[in-house]
């Protein structure tokens, strides 16, 4: 800018700045020192009447005006002005000692403030308005340097830590492709025809379905019915145990269920292909439970027979359980086969269930596959709120009604949800994967104690997100009225909550006693409760097998630990291992996601085939120490 133009705009904002901070405490002066008891400050003629009632007192702010107005006006003047900062400054002084004059002349006051204001309020201001000017453009620059300064160190830890940021996964040599026989297919096949289904009532429980399911499986696996001990728990579920060569090695346990969702008689005409037609198709396979859970039921099963056929034998004891009622909770299958192994004094040394599975294209800015690995599963519970008071027509209500009450307790809960962690599960993820992502990513991963709001930020946009990071509230069932001229003397609602590991039930319960906090609405414990799993470590044998066999099947693959966050029948293996885990060799994707549990459920043959093959390879990689 032009220096006589920016000598000009000194002197103009000196100005008009000195006179807003001079009529700004004016403004406010009355308010805080009162003028005298009757006074007149409303006009001119009534402060000259009245100026003989004016105390001392009453001139404080009068002179803090002028001599605060001069300060800034000549602090600015001075900072805006090229040179001669100091004379800019005097300038603006002489002009507020005059404008003081000439408001002296106009309104006399008395001589000891006409001195003291004329002497201490303008020039002397003015020079230390450019005193300052001075003394704060060096602080400024003080400041500005060690801000600098301390923004380059804060850089350089950021990129320090980005750069130790290591990539964490590991190599191992492929595995050897061995063919599938095309029996092994048609067995598979076979298996979704049969309708093992969980009905949400109990007599709708087809129980010739779940034993024609145990014909086939002792039909189609003659070996693995004659060599492995067999167990049966409550009629459908079973436990196998194919004794190890070295008994002071703890077991593993691997895990799948029989059991599949109902298909909706609805939505029939929707499906592409029949949900239990078991069709190879264009190589997939169609019908419900290819994805949830046969395919690891028969992939387990085709591995053991395959291995028992090559003469091979563990060095530690494997135990294959298969539940029957998982869909349902696993309360008579996987709970019941749980105690036994409990009451035998079974120590695993670790449980594979389902839960985890290969996504492809879901997780941003990842390209590759990645092998996520169930190190843990929310908690479950569901509490159902309910008050009872009185009714009525609908043409007189009162103020408040049952729906009211019960409406008002469900809004509380859902505008204060649980609060956003990073969990240990997650913060396996992120260390996991972090390294694998573009180089912001990576930045924030490998900076997470200073970006973790910004983390949560981001995984809270997502309903699948926010579930990863903190206990989610679902109202699912609300229950009130009659009839429409009637209002209701009763109202419920269901909500569900699926609690995140640090969490409990007694946690969770509290918070919402806590948030709806009417003593009028009672609170109830749904029938199906399920704690957070304990969170299983990354470093044991079990994690480190299980990563080596994902990597030796499929090669290119990320691995990393996740958190579940739907229910398993591992839950109720808690007390046979400290190390379960959740992954299914499968691959999951956008088109394929929703079709368990929802329409069109299918598998591509070539992951059926490599569901074999993942469970050969784990059983054989388990047997080493």
């Amino acid at each position: 800018m032009n220096s006589i133009i920016r000598n000009i705009l000194a002197v103009i904002t000196g100005i008009i700045i000195g006179s807003i901070v001079n009529m700004g405490i004016i403004a406010i002066s009355g308010s805080i020192i009162p003028p005298p008891k009757g006074a007149d400050i409303t006009t001119m003629e009534g402060l000259k009447a009245t100026i003989h009632l004016f105390k001392p007192v009453n001139f404080l702010f009068p002179f803090l005006a002028h001599a605060l107005g001069t300060v800034a006006g000549a602090l600015l003047a001075a900072f805006i002005a090229t040179k001669h900062k100091m004379k800019f400054a005097l300038g603006i002084g002489l002009f507020f000692l005059i404008g003081g004059i000439t408001n002296i002349l106009l309104l006399p006051s008395p001589t000891w403030f006409t001195i003291v204001d004329l002497v201490g309020a303008y020039l002397p201001m003015a020079w230390l308005g450019a005193t300052l000017e001075n003394k704060i453009i060096n602080m400024v620059k003080k400041i500005f340097f060690v801000g600098l300064g301390l923004i380059l160190i804060f850089i350089i830890y950021l990129l320090v830590n980005t750069y130790n940021f290591k990539s964490t996964q590991l190599k191992y040599e492929p595995a050897t492709v061995f063919k599938i026989n095309r029996a092994s297919i048609e067995n598979f096949s076979n298996a979704i025809k049969i309708k093992t289904v969980s009905p949400e009532n109990d007599i709708d429980f087809d129980s010739l379905q779940f034993q024609n399911f145990e014909t086939f499986l002792i039909e189609t696996y003659p070996l693995v019915d004659s060599l492995l001990e067999k167990k049966t728990f409550n009629s459908f579920s079973f436990l196998y145990k194919w004794a190890g060569t070295d008994p002071s090695l703890k077991p593993i346990i691997l895990m799948a269920h029989l059991d599949v969702v109902p298909v909706i008689e609805e939505n029939l005409p929707d499906w592409k292909h029949p949900p239990f037609g078991g069709e190879i198709i264009n190589d997939t396979i169609w019908g419900r439970g290819t994805i949830d859970d046969k395919v690891g039921v028969i992939g387990i099963m085709e591995s053991l027979e395959l291995l028992l056929k090559d003469g091979f034998k563990p060095t530690r004891s494997i135990y294959i359980s298969f539940g029957h009622d998982e869909e349902i909770g696993g309360v008579n299958g996987a709970k019941s086969i749980a105690q036994y192994l409990k009451d035998e004094k079974v120590e695993a040394e670790f449980v594979l269930d389902e839960g985890g599975s290969i996504v492809q294209h879901m997780i941003p800015d990842i390209d590759k596959d990645v092998a996520l690995i169930g190190i843990a599963e929310k908690g479950f519970i569901s509490l159902e709120l309910s008050v009872k008071m009185e009714g009525g027509h609908s043409s007189m209500p009162e103020k408040e009604t049952a729906i009211d009450i019960i409406s008002n307790a469900i809004v509380k809960l859902k505008q204060n949800p649980f609060p956003a962690i990073i969990s240990a599960p997650i913060d396996g993820f992120i260390q996991n994967l972090g390294p694998e992502m573009p180089f912001i990513n990576r930045l924030v991963f490998a900076n997470k104690s200073i970006f973790e709001s910004v983390i949560t930020g981001i995984y809270e946009k997502s309903a699948s997100g926010n579930a990863l990071v903190r206990t989610t509230t679902a109202p699912t069932i609300f229950n009130s009225g009659v009839k429409d001229n009637v209002i209701p003397q009763s109202a419920s609602s269901t909500i569900n909550f699926r609690i995140i590991p640090g969490e409990t039930l007694a946690t969770v319960t509290e918070r919402v006693k806590d948030l709806i906090n009417d003593e009028r609405i009672m609170i109830k414990k749904g029938d199906f409760i399920s704690e957070p799993s304990k969170v299983s470590s990354t470093s044991s044998f079990g994690y480190t097998t299980l990563q080596k066999t994902i990597s030796e099947i499929y090669p290119e693959v990320l691995v990393a630990p996740y958190l579940v966050v739907g229910g398993t029948d591992s839950r109720h293996l808690n007390d046979i291992s400290d190390n379960i885990y959740r992954f299914s060799a499968i691959k999951l994707n956008k088109g394929n996601i929703k079709s368990f549990h929802g329409l069109n459920e299918r598998l591509p043959v070539s992951d059926f085939e490599n569901s074999i093959r993942f469970y050969y390879q784990i059983i054989k990689n388990s047997s080493t120490k």
